[in-house]
């Protein structure tokens, strides 16, 4: 723990090699859920991803976790933002800051990916009292696998042993 109470996260993965191909690599948290307002540097306003993020600018940004839901008509996993170099995450009063050496990707939902992948329509979803909170080391593309190819290979995780790092730091 630094002097400032700040908490150096490292991680280390060693996917199964069964798989190809990952989804994602990073961390979920589960936090209160008064830490409702985000602020961040990186690639926005729309969600983006590594291979759907040419209509994005790097740039300081803020909404709240509600607002960084995108509201799809079938409910899908959504709102991931590249590029970023911090984000803090809080309640006006109390949160915290994260930070990393290199860019990572983020996502803040109120509903779980089983949520979204279990639910045909947006009134299906049961909002949870947590704020889930994902920071990626990487993810995977989207592709349009459904109309189109599938995810190109630039733009794919590659199935190998992963170590990465960030801070937390309170505010």
């Amino acid at each position: 723990m630094g002097k400032d109470g700040s908490i150096k996260v490292s991680t280390s993965f060693s996917p199964s090699a069964d798989y190809e191909w990952l989804p994602r690599v990073g961390v979920q948290m589960r936090l209160s859920d008064s830490l409702e307002q985000v602020e961040f540097y990186g690639t926005a306003p729309p969600e983006n991803y590594s291979d759907r993020n040419v209509g994005a600018a790097v740039g300081r940004y803020g909404s709240s976790v509600d607002d960084l839901f995108v509201p799809y008509i079938v409910p899908q996993e959504n709102g991931n933002r590249t590029g970023t170099r911090w984000l803090t995450i809080g309640d006006g009063e109390n949160g915290f800051k994260i930070s990393a050496d290199q860019h990572f990707e983020f996502s803040a939902h109120r509903y779980t990916v089983d949520d979204m992948e279990g639910a045909e329509h947006l009134h299906q979803l049961e909002r949870k009292p947590y704020v889930l909170l994902n920071i990626d080391h990487k993810q995977a593309g989207l592709g349009s696998a459904a109309c189109g190819p599938d995810t190109l290979f630039k733009y794919r995780v590659p199935s190998m042993p992963y170590t990465w790092s960030f801070t937390i730091q309170p505010l």
